[in-house]
């Protein structure tokens, strides 16, 4: 899928987007236009459905529940028998890899997702206005994610450093939402807002 389609809703919003007169913003939310989404089901209890996943992506599913793993891919558990892959790769040659002898059941999810990366000093006092989850300093960690509620649109949350830098996931359709509540959310700590390349 052409990046331009995959960036499209975002890069109104960017265009739109007039920074605050804040010399240093505490928050710094980069948009993550290129990169493919991959909805992965099977059973966590079958030894084949496991290796096969972890031989196409060369990497394991992570099957502690709300945790993700990083290699050439970023894989979210999203549920018992539920992961999302965010990668750079193309997925048309992870596809070709599967067996139809094996239950693994996967789904292009690019064109309905979009990825935000929050970093600052002040990014858990701008999530915990408008969050259901309680993400302060000890109680969501490093390398943990959940799926969760951001005001009105679910999102996939997960914490990638100390920074702190978060990972927010969003279905397209509400990513212009998310979007302008950051902004006005965040407007008294000062955000800024790219598109990486």
């Amino acid at each position: 899928m052409p990046n331009e389609i995959k960036g499209f809703v975002l890069d109104d919003f960017i265009k739109k987007y007039r920074p605050s007169n804040s010399t240093s913003p505490e928050i710094n939310v980069s948009i993550k236009p290129d990169v493919n989404y991959l909805n992965i089901r099977g059973s966590v209890n079958d030894r084949n459905f496991l290796e096969h996943a972890e031989s196409i992506l060369q990497q394991a599913l992570p099957l502690e529940f709300n945790t993700f793993t990083v290699g050439d891919h970023h894989i979210y558990w999203l549920g018992p028998n539920e992961w999302l892959v965010v990668t750079d790769f193309d997925l048309d040659s992870i596809l070709q890899k599967i067996s139809k002898k094996i239950d693994l059941y996967a789904t292009n999810q690019t064109g309905g997702l979009t990825q935000l990366i929050l970093r600052g000093n002040c990014v858990r006092s701008l999530l915990a206005r408008g969050c259901t989850l309680d993400v302060s300093e000890g109680n969501f960690l490093i390398g943990q994610c959940a799926q969760t509620g951001l005001s009105k649109a679910g999102i996939l949350l997960a914490l990638t450093d100390s920074s702190p830098s978060f990972n927010l996931i969003v279905r397209r359709s509400f990513a212009e939402y998310v979007g302008l509540w950051l902004e006005q959310s965040g407007s008294e700590f000062g955000i800024n807002f790219v598109q990486e390349h």
